[in-house]
């Protein structure tokens, strides 16, 4: 409100001044200009410094804290376990009231970017403070993190603590986790002690039924497993995981039966599963084996029809094309049997073949599969050597998944401290920068201020120097006149410039943005060349799948070598452009870090300075006529120098007001400096580690990568072979039907004979 009134006034004054320009009444003007600018620097001074001074204190903590609870919020959880991490490894805040509301803050944001063993160590912590508002949860979250790692390191003693609590205490959530943690570990029977506490009531109820079933089946505890899974059959489904569990327990029970010998049975459990269900083509083919089992040969055709009118090429929809070869064999139907398994030969042999020749030809086939699913984490470059079906089965193998999953954390980990890196440098060089205070956003509101305070205080003392050459000057002869001249004439030059500088925190800004564009249009030139080397890798991507199709079928090895060769080069070329992509957009990240609209005005204080310089020396010569000045231009002049003496008084107290402000943006600069730095030095360490764990996963990846990729020439092979097996018996039943023929006429025929002889013995004897 205050401001309001001060820029009234302000404007009040200068259409005074516009009314009457007699030197008194524009001294008049400038004077209550300097006192509306005092009033302004006490108000800023009071409503914003002095609360900014005071806040220090608690900036270490409570506003850190708050700022990393409202990033966690904007589920940027990375940035806000860089925030937080500082201030809970700080030992002098454990006393502080929110302590421990950071350290969970900073365990569920580690949890949340999969850093598990680091999440792990703050839940334990929490744990082990006993504090009931985060115990449960901290504990559930280590059960988790046992499970998601197959680190049972703790298990026993978090085995301990739910025993010993009462069960009013403990979560469902909980004794879930521990039972399928210690299912996965092969601790049965503590699984099924701690599945049957779980409250009929709780959401996880019907899991933990799941897994009592399970483990009855693994037990051979059949009748019991049937209980299980039919009772899972009355159970409400709260969750569309509810619904898939009673599914997967509907083929449970089919399965059971099956393994009975109960196949009337079975077909009705079958029934069970709706079309719309994940799980009904597998349930129509074990719905196919019951017919073939029981010897309805025609009643599993038609089942396996309605499987096949899918076109995906899934391991459970081949196979059963494959069986169909056998059904419609058994039919009599020799024609179609021998076309559906010579129309699987001709499909996925060649697809067999490469399968084979990659496993033949590599020397070190681990090593080449580490190299490829490293290179490429998401599956690209695993894509580029396989045949599309190929490539559609190994990427829903577990052991491939799971290696190409290892690869994704890796690449991912090794990415994301690079790009906190860049941020980390982004913000270093803003904290070095002149414009340092737009971080904090009411200081840099308070130093915006100041600039519109130095400003108008530096147009007072320029309009002073005006009205006092215009004093003076009365009173110089015109040889005197060229000297002053000389310097008026640098004066001008350098008040145009002035005056083409920005006026004021609005007219700074404008020029920000002006700036700010500029940079704006070089990203976008970065975000197009990015969008053309995404174009250029999907060219060449498409170039080396047609290469690796066609090889060895293009004539010449050597033309085909060089050719690979030449891809091979310019993907280097590509990813040198990537590389480069990735430097200058760090590069500008650090620039638009520098702009501001007070780093500009840093720049345009130098502009004044040097007009202050000449004003200082023009005042200098014009003190050199003083004597001649009439009595009322003296007490004029006089007048004008006492206001000039008093906007020195102003300029010395701004710049304690100004320098105030400055040092507590010193301040909070050194305490975020100190923390980014730590922050680097983890960041180099954590890189060590990155690429240590690189180094160590390889050969897991490449073991494990390799292990998938044999399962999966193993399914094409046995595919193939199905096939090969399924023609060989096609026509051996031909050749027995044959046989069968030529044996029907042979007795037919010896029949005759034997007819037509004892019909001639009979005419003989005649």
């Amino acid at each position: 409100m205050l401001l309001r009134v001060l820029t009234i006034l302000i404007i009040l004054q200068t259409f005074a001044m516009a009314q009457d320009n007699s030197i008194p009444s524009r001294l008049d003007a400038l004077e209550k200009r300097m006192y509306s600018l005092e009033q302004t620097m006490n108000f800023i001074l009071k409503e914003s410094i002095i609360p900014e001074e005071m806040s220090l204190d608690i900036e270490r903590f409570s506003k850190r804290y708050a700022r990393a609870e409202t990033l966690f919020y904007l589920q940027d959880y990375q940035a806000a376990s860089v925030l937080v991490y500082d201030i809970v490894e700080d030992p002098a805040n454990e006393k502080e009231p929110q302590y421990w509301d950071a350290v969970n803050l900073l365990a569920e944001s580690l949890y949340k970017i999969k850093n598990y063993y680091g999440s792990r160590n703050y839940f334990n912590k929490l744990i082990n403070k006993g504090d009931k508002k985060y115990f449960y949860t901290a504990l559930e979250r280590v059960i988790q993190i046992s499970a998601i790692t197959n680190n049972y390191e703790g298990l026993e003693k978090y085995f301990g603590i739910v025993k010993q609590l009462p069960n009013s205490a403990i979560t469902s959530g909980i004794y879930f986790t521990l039972g399928k943690t210690l299912y996965k570990r092969g601790d049965l029977s503590r699984a099924v002690e701690i599945f049957n506490l779980i409250d009929r009531n709780s959401e996880y109820y019907i899991n933990s039924r799941f897994y009592l079933g399970v483990i009855d089946v693994k037990k051979k505890n059949y009748d019991n497993a049937l209980g299980i899974f039919k009772n899972i059959q009355t159970l409400e489904a709260q969750t569309p995981e509810h619904r898939d569990i009673k599914e997967q327990a509907v083929l449970a029970i089919g399965r059971l039966y099956y393994e009975l010998n109960k196949y009337p049975e079975a077909l009705d459990a079958y029934q069970g599963i709706p079309r719309d269900s994940v799980h009904f083509e597998e349930a129509l083919y074990e719905i196919s084996w019951i017919y073939v089992k029981s010897g309805e040969y025609q009643k599993a055709k038609q089942t396996l029809e309605i499987m096949l009118l899918s076109t995906n090429e899934t391991p459970a929809l081949l196979n059963a094309k494959a069986l169909y070869g056998s059904v419609i064999m058994k039919l009599g139907e020799y024609g179609s049997a021998t076309e559906n398994f010579q129309e699987m030969v001709d499909r996925y042999y060649p697809v067999k073949e490469q399968l084979h020749s990659i496993l033949e030809e590599k020397d070190n086939p681990v090593q080449y599969f580490e190299e490829l699913l490293l290179r490429e984490p998401d599956g690209m470059a695993l894509k580029k050597v396989l045949p599309p079906v190929a490539f559609n089965w190994a990427s829903t193998d577990n052991k491939v998944k799971k290696a190409l999953g290892i690869a994704t954390d890796i690449k991912g980990n090794v990415t994301s401290i690079d790009e906190i890196v860049v941020m980390a440098d982004a913000i270093e060089a803003k904290l070095k920068s002149a414009d340092k205070v737009v971080i904090f956003p009411s200081l840099r509101d308070s130093k915006l201020k100041a600039a519109d305070i130095k400003i108008g205080l530096d147009e007072i003392r320029m309009q002073l120097a005006n009205v006092r050459t215009e004093i003076v000057g009365k009173y110089v002869s015109p040889e005197e006149r060229r000297n002053l001249d000389e310097i008026k004439k640098k004066k001008e030059e350098l008040k145009q410039i002035v005056d083409s500088l920005p006026k004021g925190a609005k007219e700074l800004e404008e020029k920000e943005r002006e700036i700010v564009k500029k940079i704006s249009a070089i990203e976008k030139v970065i975000h197009q060349l990015t969008v053309a080397v995404e174009g250029m890798k999907a060219q060449l991507f498409a170039v080396e799948k047609w290469l690796n199709d066609n090889k060895g079928k293009l004539g010449n090895k050597e033309q085909e070598e060089d050719f690979a060769a030449k891809i091979k080069t310019e993907w280097n070329n590509v990813s040198a452009i990537e590389q480069d992509i990735v430097f200058y957009t760090g590069e500008i990240k650090k620039e638009r870090g520098k702009i501001g609209a007070l780093s500009v005005l840093s720049e345009d204080q130098n502009r004044r300075a040097e007009l202050k310089k000449v004003e200082d020396e023009e005042r200098k010569m014009l003190d050199n006529f003083k004597n001649r000045l009439s009595q009322e231009d003296t007490k004029l002049l006089n007048r004008v120098d006492n206001l000039i003496s008093r906007l020195n008084q102003y300029d010395d107290e701004f710049r304690k007001f100004d320098s105030r402000i400055d040092a507590i943006v010193d301040k909070k600069v050194k305490a975020l400096t100190e923390v980014i730095e730590r922050e680097k030095k983890n960041l180099e360490d954590y890189r060590k580690i990155a690429s240590q764990m690189t180094e160590d996963s390889k050969e897991l990846i490449g073991k494990i990568g390799y292990a998938g990729f044999r399962q999966v020439n193993k399914l094409f092979s046995d595919l193939v072979l199905k096939a090969d097996v399924g023609l060989v018996d096609v026509a051996w039943k031909q050749k027995e039907e044959i046989d069968k023929k030529i044996g029907k006429l042979r007795d037919d025929q010896d029949k005759e004979l034997r007819s037509v002889q004892e019909e001639f013995e009979f005419d003989i004897e005649k």
